[in-house]
């Protein structure tokens, strides 16, 4: 018998980092069915019991309004987990508890984490636990997900509390017809005198006339959502009689008569009532009345001049400090994977006879391309890193505050800003987040505009190339295709806006969590998250384009020269459209013809045009010796980072010599100039999106807009390496 338990809460209290704390790596991360909302589960075994939990997402109620609150709503209806596990942020009990009393009628057993509880007392709120679990007759537990306080309590907690699961929904369900029960139980929520009566009214109509029904569906949480006029919970009454629905619409007309306001607002503003009144028996002492660290920094990083400047000085120290730390981890993992690891191949491949076509493809198909890809982790590490800093810290949220007044200039608003962070990760998933915003006009225009967000997938593209031409300004060549993704947003939101998206933008309204430094676990665990990502796309697909892309640089069998085998000659008939930006060459158009799948493919691509060939070993390398040399190695690079980081913020001098370039560079200066390589940049950054993102568009959006989203971005992409490549030619730049 498996053990479920189900996490909610409302966003920014913790939730997430509470699961982890409890979780760690053994959280699966994937889609609720039939949506795109993020769901994270994880099983494994305690105390010899197998036990499921799932990470519901953060949401204010249990209504139908938003896409976050059908997807937890419909899970607690439909799956009735054993425990929920409510997690509450300490310093705002009364808000929080909002969500607590909708959970409560659904006639779950309910453990109340009171999460974030070093910062309650450290702003001097004091709350009793024991009266609280009396009050709301519940389990509660004061918790710390950073540092793990409490956190041992709640799985034993809830293991206790999933025995009485029966006798709980039973109660619960006899409290919906008797007002006595009712009045005995302190924790189901009373609206007053005009709601109480008509919930026990309609429970008992629903016993009646939908017997079947509050079998399944707590009997009050259905009755307080009917008169709520919740459309969700009218949808449940399909199959019932007409006489009932007559009747729910009788008592809201009598509600809204005897109240003067509607039924919805009134129940809502019981809720509140009960939750501060609650809180007023439960909390000793009041907050200390001082400015925290919070408001401190907020009258910086807020400040109507200061902010956007802020911001953008932020990304340019993030990029920069990325760089820095991750080119020594690079330059190891490149010659660790073209040096020891393809000798060992080779050696294997000879020793069992293979053919020299299996070791061409072994060394150029697989090493040279996915094998690659991967001596980039390190920069996505270092990226991650610092974005996980800058999200769990809380600035992120505020970069969406200070955006709001720069995005009204393009008929958006700071919301929108969100789902656009997400796109330096993947503009997969920030297009999925475009959901969260209420119109579907920002939906779309925001979308439009996600692909000229720089993903993470484009960042292995640009550092072959600074590496190869800018060593010296990695970090602002980096940091201005990134500013200039923005830049682009901003303009082509501005022409939409006058063109194909007329309106004013909404009022932005955004919770703002106080700051937190994030821990080293919670940091990992995120890090973990994003990189297993790249590296599964690593091993997978990116493996098998290279795969194919060998052989068909390989085919005719036998061609000598690569332009004129398959893949050539393709990238050589549409190079000609590309030789007025300046990359008119069939290596240049293959690898970015193969871009599409993936922006990851252009590196693995270029990898397998430029690599050396294939070396053949002789002898049997020294494996114990190789190894031993990899692990000074790797001790090595990690001295050469942090001298990197210190040297590049001017608090160390600078490394007497730099590391050579890699074998690609050298080739690829071949091939590119300086302003060839910016140009090639310019279009990687704002040309066609990958198939998947195109596909999230479709899915989203429509194909319509998924093929307009293609073509502009194309042409945008053509037009500005034009304008870059036929521009610095005119000023004198080769």
């Amino acid at each position: 018998m498996t053990l479920r338990i189900a996490f909610a809460g409302n966003p920014n209290v913790g939730k997430s980092a509470l699961v982890n704390a409890i979780a760690g790596t053994r959280l699966h991360v994937g889609n609720w069915p039939g949506v795109t909302v993020e769901k994270k589960e994880a099983t494994f075994t305690f105390a010899g019991e197998e036990v499921r939990l799932v990470d519901l997402p953060g949401t204010y109620s249990l209504s139908s309004y938003s896409i976050e609150e059908r997807v937890t709503r419909d899970y607690l209806l439909n799956e009735r987990p054993d425990v929920v596990i409510d997690v509450v942020d300490a310093t705002h009990l009364e808000r929080n508890l909002f969500l607590t009393l909708q959970l409560l009628e659904l006639g779950i057993p309910v453990v109340l984490a009171l999460n974030m509880w070093d910062e309650a007392k450290e702003r001097g709120i004091e709350i009793d636990t024991e009266l609280l679990a009396k009050v709301l007759e519940v389990a509660v537990a004061a918790t710390v997900a950073t540092t793990r306080e409490g956190v041992g309590e709640l799985l034993p907690t809830a293991r206790r509390l999933a025995a009485a699961r029966p006798a709980t929904i039973a109660a619960h369900n006899a409290a919906c017809r008797d007002a006595s029960l009712a009045e005995a139980r302190p924790h189901v929520a009373r609206y007053g005198p005009l709601v109480d009566p008509e919930v026990r009214l309609l429970g008992e109509a629903l016993h009646r006339d939908a017997a079947a029904l509050v079998e399944r569906v707590p009997c009050r949480w259905l009755a307080v959502k009917l008169l709520e006029g919740d459309v969700g919970a009218q949808a449940l009454l399909d199959g019932t009689g007409e006489g009932l629905r007559k009747q729910i619409a009788e008592q809201r007309r009598r509600i809204q008569t005897l109240a003067g306001d509607d039924p919805a607002t009134v129940i809502s503003d019981g809720r509140y009532g009960v939750a501060k009144g609650v809180v007023a028996e439960v909390i000793r002492q009041r907050p200390i009345d001082r400015r925290d660290l919070t408001e401190l920094i907020d009258r910086v990083v807020l400040h109507r001049w200061l902010g956007i400047p802020i911001f953008f000085a932020m990304l340019w120290f993030v990029f920069h400090t990325t760089f820095d730390g991750a080119q020594p981890f690079v330059d190891f993992i490149n010659q660790v994977i073209t040096g020891p690891v393809e000798r060992w191949f080779l050696v294997g491949l000879t020793a069992i006879g293979a053919p020299g076509w299996v070791a061409s493809l072994v060394s150029e198909g697989v090493i040279g391309g996915a094998g690659f890809v991967l001596t980039f982790v390190p920069i996505l590490f270092f990226l991650y890193l610092f974005m996980g800093i800058l999200e769990g810290s809380g600035y992120m949220a505020r970069a969406a505050f200070v955006m709001d007044r720069f995005f009204h200039t393009i008929g958006l608003h700071g919301k929108s800003f969100i789902p656009m962070i997400l796109g330096f990760g993947c503009n997969v998933p920030a297009v999925y987040a475009t959901r969260s915003l209420d119109s579907y006009r920002d939906r779309v225009l925001t979308s439009l505009l996600i692909p000229l967000m720089s993903c993470s997938a484009r960042l292995p593209v640009y550092a072959v190339f600074v590496a190869a031409f800018f060593v010296e300004w990695r970090s602002t060549v980096i940091f201005s295709l990134y500013l200039l993704g923005i830049l682009l947003a901003v303009g082509m939101g501005f022409l939409f806006k006058r063109s194909l998206f007329r309106g004013e933008a909404p009022v932005f309204v955004m919770e703002l969590p106080p700051y937190r430094f994030p821990t080293f676990r919670s940091l990992m665990l995120y890090i973990w998250e994003k990189l297993q990502s790249f590296v599964r796309k690593a091993g997978t697909y990116i493996l098998a384009t290279s795969v194919v892309i060998w052989f068909f640089l390989n085919l005719p069998w036998g061609v000598q020269n690569p332009g004129d085998s398959y893949f050539g000659r393709v990238a050589g008939t549409v190079a000609p459209l590309f030789a007025p930006v300046g990359f008119g060459t069939w290596q240049a158009t293959g690898a970015l013809l193969t871009g599409v799948i993936a922006k990851e493919v252009v590196v693995s691509t270029m990898g397998e045009i430029y690599t050396p060939e294939p070396k053949v070993a002789a002898t049997p390398p020294a494996v114990a010796a190789e190894i031993a040399e990899i692990g000074r190695g790797f001790v090595a690079a990690c001295g050469d980072s942090v001298v990197a980081i210190l040297a590049g913020l001017r608090l160390l001098p600078a490394p007497a010599q730099a590391p050579p370039p890699s074998a690609l560079a050298q080739r690829m200066r071949d091939t590119f100039t300086p302003l060839r390589a910016i140009a090639f940049m310019v279009f990687v950054l704002t040309y066609i999106p990958c198939v998947v993102t195109m596909a999230a568009l479709g899915q989203e959006l429509g194909w319509r807009w998924s093929a307009f989203a293609a073509a502009y971005l194309l042409s945008l992409g053509w037009g500005l390496a034009f304008l870059t490549y036929q521009g610095g030619r005119l000023l004198g730049f080769a």
